[in-house]
């Protein structure tokens, strides 16, 4: 007698029994371009695969910043804020004669100091990640109000260059400014001493501090260098639409969030590498751009968003749940 197969069931198993979702996300992303294109011939053009390179480089370089924040414990919302007041800073200095090379420095420095200020008010007054950039993401938002008064501001148009050039005339300058942070990114999470910290820190902070590990500062790090990477994506994003807006980036936060759980980061901390969240921002950019070549409403890309970020949530959910019954066996047992 056969026996059956029941495929739905054994697809959940699978996915929240693996320690990756990548695996998952590479067979769904492959069937869902395979729609796309039957849908869309358009979609498999050269100018359609280079817009789809375009349009996730920059939310990419956001992840970078996001799951290191993650990992550590902790969480970031106020990434959209921060590119919104960089932008319309970037254009105010360039309205003021700012040199191109002064202009990306001092962007640059300005993310650090916001990642400082987010990192002392959750490590040094111990106030909650969530509610803590929260209050920065509004803080932020009302200073690129008050700078720019809701009008958008042209930039330097040689700086504009630096987002929308390309390298051997087809690879498009953002991509390879993307492929260089992930390649100093994975190399810092699984090759150096801080990342290895970081990991052991997100997974349980009270032995990380019996191991001689500084939590604080681990995570205080954490956050400079999410406030960094934010700053160099609003140079991004500045520089390819030549102008700032105090609305750029808003609701960055929640799309990076829903792409680094996605790619199998545990909201918990201490779990999550790059493989899955940049097959899961892949996948997320081309259901963006597949809707689009269907001519759907914007809201429909809502909706999918947030559908994907509940079902990434549920699934992290019960992978943490198994892990802890997990642990708890084992502490039994010995």
């Amino acid at each position: 007698m056969k026996r059956r197969v029941n495929l739905p069931a054994l697809l959940v198993r699978y996915t929240t029994g693996s320690r990756t979702p990548a695996p998952a996300l590479l067979v769904f992303l492959i069937a869902i371009s395979i729609f796309f294109g039957i849908f869309n011939r358009l979609y498999f053009s050269w100018q359609n695969i280079n817009s789809i390179v375009n349009n996730l480089t920059f939310v990419g370089v956001l992840c970078l910043g996001m799951t290191v924040i993650i990992i550590s414990g902790c969480i970031d919302l106020s990434i959209g804020s921060n590119i919104a007041l960089c932008s319309v800073l970037i254009t105010k200095m360039f309205d003021r004669g700012f040199s191109i090379t002064t202009v990306i420095i001092l962007t640059l420095v300005l993310g650090c100091v916001i990642g400082s200020l987010n990192g002392f008010l959750v490590i040094r007054a111990g106030i909650n990640s969530m509610i803590a950039t929260m209050g920065m993401m509004t803080t932020l938002k009302g200073l690129a109000l008050l700078f720019t008064q809701t009008k958008p501001m042209a930039v330097n148009q040689a700086f504009t260059e630096l987002g929308r050039g390309y390298v051997l005339e087809f690879i498009p300058i953002t991509a390879v400014y993307f492929l260089v942070l992930l390649f100093v990114f994975s190399y810092v999470l699984k090759f150096t001493r801080y990342g290895r910290n970081l990991y052991f820190v997100g997974c349980n902070a009270s032995a990380a501090h019996l191991s001689g590990i500084k939590v604080k500062r681990t995570r205080y790090f954490a956050f400079i260098i999410s406030g960094l990477v934010a700053s160099f994506g609003s140079l991004m994003i500045t520089s390819q639409l030549s102008h700032g807006r105090p609305e750029m980036g808003e609701g960055a936060e929640l799309e990076v969030i829903t792409i680094a759980v996605l790619g199998g980061v545990s909201m918990n901390g201490g779990t999550g590498s790059y493989v899955g969240v940049v097959i899961a921002l892949v996948l997320m950019t081309v259901i963006g751009n597949g809707m689009v070549l269907m001519d759907l409403p914007i809201f429909w890309r809502y909706v999918s968003r947030g559908v994907i970020l509940i079902i990434a949530l549920l699934v992290d959910a019960v992978k943490t749940q198994r892990r802890t019954e997990q642990m708890k066996l084992k502490s039994v047992k010995t």
